[in-house]
This record gives structure tokens, sequence and C-alpha cells, in this order.
């Protein structure tokens, strides 16, 4: 069990905020739930200051691991002056809105959007529907969705979805939490859920919906954890893990040539090579991974935005993709959509980028000597011609550099 008293109030936390995620869309319930993690929240760094006779060299700890990571964290600095507000004041200005949005590519920036009450929801989705199919071409509303959802935001802070800040200030404790568990040679209790569950759980139960318009589908967004405990490393990728032990990474072009050497041996074990999201601290280290299995364009943005939404929840500063990606001929065809033009071959890629835009890029020729046969990697080269952040994950980089 959470024998740390700063563990278990930062279970107390993770409680809480399960109740926010459960009662999204009941107003009074949302509403106490909120006051109660904001001010639970605080007191995570009270207890582990009340309690620094147990802690070596306390001060200088504090001071690096917890004062200077949140001194300038904007978010944080919100979560504080709530809870003085709602402790001396009252209540926080929320309001809940419904919001219909085109997307049809990576960027927010780009989406054309209605936000409307309840009771004009199905308008909205209507009037973007006939703006999509008359305005835009083909080759784009093949890959255009609409996004439904509902959303409380809370006046003085109007850029952030309210659950989602929350489970970026419960990640924030967590980190908290777990240095100083890793400080003291132990680690953090597993009875606390980490930031991924939660924020899984924050996905699920705000409900957003996506109607695709190549088809009118309606579709969701799921996120499932798997854990194997009799998961068996092959041969092979011992012996590049053996090899690569004790391996020093600074950057991103180190971090990406150590996966790729894990890549590589992955897909020659196997034959393929599932896509794989990795979200990297500012040492380089992994503290999260997502695979994904598009089954379309559509689906591919919307990937890439939640992505964002995870990055921003733990703080990551660097990412680095792993995927398997269709090779195809734009030209004569540049207006049919993406998943109509021809395929001319097949690749194995590794992308890594950080919040400093540098970004490195190691791929693969993926050769097949007919349908049966296994596929083969060509020698590895390093795409010189990527000299800024490929498109697809510039939400997420945005995502990085806003709570950097």
């Amino acid at each position: 069990m959470a024998d740390k008293p700063w563990e278990r109030r930062l279970k107390d936390l993770a409680l809480i905020l399960t109740n926010c995620s459960k009662t999204y869309f009941e107003p009074e319930l949302f509403r106490m739930n909120l006051n109660q993690f904001l001010q639970t929240s605080r007191t995570v760094t009270f207890i582990i200051q009340k309690n620094k006779k147990s802690i070596p060299n306390f001060d200088e700890w504090y001071a690096k691991n917890v004062v200077e990571g949140l001194k300038n964290d904007s978010l944080m600095t919100w979560a504080k002056d709530s809870r003085n507000k709602i402790e001396k004041q009252g209540d926080l200005e929320m309001y809940s809105s419904a919001s219909a949005k085109l997307a049809f590519s990576y960027l927010e920036s780009e989406d054309v959007e209605f936000i409307s009450c309840e009771a004009m929801l199905s308008v909205s989705i209507k009037k973007l529907t006939r703006f999509a199919l008359k305005k835009m071409p083909t080759s784009l509303t093949d890959a255009a969705y609409i996004q439904v959802e509902r959303r409380w935001v809370a006046n003085t802070l109007p850029d952030w979805e309210l659950l989602h800040a929350l489970t970026t200030i419960y990640a924030r404790m967590y980190e908290s939490c777990s240095k100083l568990a890793l400080y003291l040679d132990d680690k953090i209790s597993g009875e606390i859920p980490s930031p991924s569950v939660l924020d899984c759980r924050r996905s699920s139960d705000r409900s957003v919906s996506y109607i695709k318009l190549r088809d009118f589908s309606q579709v969701s967004v799921d996120y499932r954890i798997s854990k194997s405990d009799n998961f068996l490393v092959p041969d092979s990728i011992k012996a590049v893990d053996e090899q690569l032990r004790g391996t020093q990474i600074n950057n991103i072009k180190e971090a990406v040539e150590f996966n790729s050497k894990i890549a590589e041996a992955t897909f020659n074990e196997s034959g393929y090579h599932i896509s794989m999201l990795f979200f990297l601290d500012e040492c380089y280290m992994p503290i999260d991974m997502i695979s994904y299995r598009p089954d379309d364009q559509a689906d591919k943005y919307i990937f890439w935005r939640m992505a964002a939404e995870r990055a921003k929840v733990l703080g990551a500063k660097a990412i680095i993709s792993i995927s398997e990606a269709w090779i195809r001929s734009y030209k004569n065809h540049l207006s049919k959509p993406i998943s109509q033009m021809p395929i001319v071959g097949e690749r194995l890629n590794i992308y890594g980028a950080d919040i400093n835009n540098d970004h490195h890029s190691i791929s693969w020729v993926i050769e097949r000597a007919n349908a049966e046969s296994k596929p083969i990697l060509q020698s590895a080269a390093v795409d010189t011609d990527v000299d800024s952040a490929v498109y697809f994950v510039l939400p997420v980089i945005n995502a990085m550099r806003s709570v950097a």
C-alpha cells in the first residue's frame, strides 16, 4: 500500500479526479468535485514539506525538483490561485459549451468551428457538413471529420478544457512524488494510478464523438492499457539490448539512433513493426508509450491531436515515432485523396523531435519478393532532406512547447 503520507494524499487526489471525470455531465456534482480536487492538490507538496526531516538534504532537493519545475508553470499558478479563491471567496466561475468543428488537417488552427448551446448542436453539425461538401475539394473531404463535444471551461482559464487541466495538474503532483521516491531509492506505490491511466479515462468519460465525411460513420476513441507478465523477448532482440546497454543519450539524434537499433531488430524478427509513439522526458528517457492502428487519414488526424493532449499532461520534452508507411506518388494525382494515390513503395521510419526544434529521422526501404515471403529491410538511411519538423508531429511539438 501507499505508506508515504504524501503518496497517500496523491492516491486521494487520483480518486477525486476520477470522480470529476465520472460526474462531468452532472454540473452540481462536478462543481463539488472540482473544488475538492483543487483544494487537495495543493496539500500534496505541503505534506512533503511537513515531512522534510525524513528526506536527506531536503531544501536542495525540493528547490531543484519541485519549486524549479512548478514556479513558471502557468497552469500550476492558476491551480494555486483557484484554491485560494475557493477557500476565501467561493466557487470558480465556469461555463459549459457544446461545439462542433470541421477538421481536415493535423492542426487545430485550421479548423472551422461552431460553439453553441446543446439545443443548437445538431444545427451546427448540419451547417459544417453543408460547408464541407459544397466548398471543399474531394481530396480534403475524404479525410475530413466533424468533432462533437461538450466541455467545461473556467473563466480564468479559457484555453483549457477543465478535465484536461485537472489531469495535467495531477500529472505534475505525480511527477514530484515519483522523483521523491527515486531520490529515496524507492519507487512510487503501484496503487497510485499513473497520469496516463487517468488521461485514458478522461478521454472516454468526456464522450467526444467524430463523424467522418467520407461515409458519415460516427466513431469514438478507445484506449486500452495492456500488460503481459508472460511476454518473452526473442533472443535476437535480447542481443541488441545487450549491445546497447550503458549507452549514453544526450540529444534527440542519439535517442533516435538508439531506438532505431531496436526497431530494426524487431522488424527483422517479426516481419513487421506496429505503429508506436514514445513520450520522452528532458533526459530523453521514455515516460509513456502508445501504439495505434489508424484505419484511414481521419484517424491519423484524430490520433496526433490526442497525442498532443497526452504530451501536455505528461510534460513531455521529446517524442519518437516508429511506423511503417506506404510511399505514394502524387504526380498527375494531386486532385485525388491520399488514399487513392498509387503506392510506389513501403518504408519503416523512425522519427524524433524535441521542444528545441531538433529532429532526426532514419528509414529503411521494405522489400517483398512476393506476397507470401517475409519482408526484409534494406540498409538504414538517415533522412537528410528533413530540414524542419515533420508536419504530422506539429500538434505534439506545439503542445510540448506550450507547457515547457
